[in-house]
């Protein structure tokens, strides 16, 4: 989890949200994918 202090750069901070989102969308489709595998076999 990551916690951002937001004052005066609101913008900036919904601007990097969206960019981290972005660069960490395949690593968090592989993560998805390998939880519903674990979920399936249990």
């Amino acid at each position: 989890m990551i916690e951002l202090k937001v004052f005066g750069n609101t913008d900036q901070a919904i601007e990097l949200c969206a960019q981290l989102g972005t660069l960490m969308e395949p690593d968090m489709s592989k993560a998805l994918n390998r939880a519903a595998r674990g979920i399936k076999t249990d």
